[in-house]
């Protein structure tokens, strides 16, 4: 069992936001409006359990998210499940019927739209058709290929996500294309 703590969960929290972004100690303990020797300590101890990861760049230590450990997504599962009940209220019971009928590979939002990145992108016109609760939103389909690829065209596509089903799939698949991704990031 993972156990956080809330200033844990507030980092991490910092990074879901924005799964690509580096940040130094500093500016996480800015964004947290909490004290910096505090910050400093936990964000020492994620590095040192290897959820975050550190780069050193001139005199900032910059830090990201390790979506090679298990734990980094266990706790981005954690914090993205408390804002995920929001948005599954009304919609809980129709996409556990989706995900048994079709081949989901992960389902997020964003804004007012729904995300499903699937085995068989043809299954995109029987879902729309059996997903009624869903009208109010705009549904978007990606195969795996086609979800990675727009990552890396775009990729402000995973700031604020909620990630709706399979968490741990979702940022595996992000992670397989995560150096390239970094790439791009920083040098935008």
């Amino acid at each position: 069992m993972i156990v956080a703590g809330k200033v844990e969960q507030e980092i991490i929290g910092v990074f879901s936001r924005d799964i690509t972004q580096l940040l130094s100690i500093n500016r996480i303990s800015k964004i947290l409006n909490k004290a910096y020797p505090h910050i400093n300590g936990i964000v020492n101890s994620l590095i040192k359990e290897d959820v975050l990861q550190k780069k050193q760049i001139g005199k900032s230590c910059m830090c990201s998210i390790n979506l090679e450990s298990s734990k980094a997504v266990a706790l981005l599962s954690l914090v993205g499940s408390q804002k995920k009940e929001d948005v599954k209220k009304n919609i809980e019971s129709e996409l556990i019927l989706l995900q048994k009928k079709f081949r989901i590979y992960t389902i997020f939002s964003r804004e007012k739209s729904i995300y499903f990145v699937l085995d068989h992108i043809y299954d995109s016109e029987a879902i729309k058709k059996q997903a009624k609760s869903l009208k109010r939103f705009n549904l978007v389909f990606y195969s795996v290929q086609d979800f990675q690829s727009s990552i890396l065209k775009t990729p402000s596509l995973v700031v604020d996500n909620v990630i709706l089903y399979s968490s741990e799939k979702y940022y595996e698949l992000i992670n397989d294309i995560r150096s390239e991704l970094m790439g791009r990031v920083m040098f935008q």
